[in-house]
């Protein structure tokens, strides 16, 4: 979106920018910057939803002058917590050797945060495979978005490309997964099946860091957990994340360390 006007006349909110592959966060920009912005809609009222779009133009979620200076300057301060997430389907289940349906992972410098099983959830559809969501921690995605950011040198939008994806945040969120449930696996004698199916995805945005708790302020800004990538400051530590019931359990000590495992 380039900008947001309300119509002489009626008032509607009239929005321009672009539509299709080029509004797509994996299209890339020499791409996008080839489709003209022009008129996409009048509407009543518009709902911004995405954080990021109180970013300046370079984002593709942004905005533009749609959002307010004082709630865009508002928004942009208040740090964001990032995750990367992955989908995988098992050609196998897992759920008669793992006695749960989600699970935490506490072992220093896993990437892996939580994981859950998705036919555990209610309405949810028998599927051939076993699939689950697997979910970064905010300091590894952190550490990820610095190792591969989301500007180029020149402050242009870097897309997440299904290259990059299936080759770094997807795996690594995989292998983390199996060293989580090994010990599981192990003492019900069965093997870790084949992944028939992976597909990561960044959260540059996922949810913002919680306010004035934790040593954070008010815009949820703390010396001990806050890094700054290109200007956009990011929540490494974990706020609280309630499990789905209380069977779900914390995986501790019984899961293996990825130094250990290295």
């Amino acid at each position: 979106v380039d900008y947001v006007a309300k119509r002489l006349g009626d008032e509607k909110l009239e929005i321009f920018g672009v539509a299709g592959n080029a509004a797509f966060h994996d299209t890339s920009e020499a791409d996008a910057s080839k489709v003209a912005s022009g008129l996409l809609g009048a509407f009543d009222g518009v709902l911004l939803t995405d954080a990021s779009s109180s970013f300046s133009g370079w984002h593709r979620a942004s905005a533009g002058a749609g959002v307010p200076y004082a709630v865009a300057a508002r928004v942009r301060k208040r740090v964001r917590v990032p995750l990367f997430s992955a989908m995988v389907a098992f050609d196998a289940p897992l759920r008669d050797a793992i006695p749960f349906a989600a699970l935490t992972v506490k072992t220093k410098d896993s990437p892996l945060w939580f994981a859950s099983r998705s036919q555990s959830k209610p309405g949810m559809p028998a599927a051939a495979a076993e699939c689950w969501v697997l979910v970064s921690t905010p300091k590894w995605a952190v550490e990820e978005i610095g190792r591969e950011p989301m500007q180029d040198a020149g402050g242009a939008f870097k897309p997440q490309t299904d290259d990059y994806l299936q080759s770094v945040p997807g795996p690594a969120l995989l292998v983390a997964f199996t060293l989580a449930v090994a010990p599981y696996l192990e003492a019900a004698g069965v093997e870790m099946p084949t992944a028939r199916y992976l597909q990561a995805q960044r959260w540059g945005s996922a949810m913002p860091a919680p306010a004035n708790t934790g040593g954070r302020d008010s815009h949820g800004y703390s010396d001990a957990t806050t890094t700054e990538v290109l200007g956009v400051r990011y929540e490494t530590g974990m706020p609280p994340l309630l499990p789905v019931s209380r069977e779900a359990p914390l995986v501790y000590d019984r899961c293996p360390s990825m130094e250990s495992a290295a």
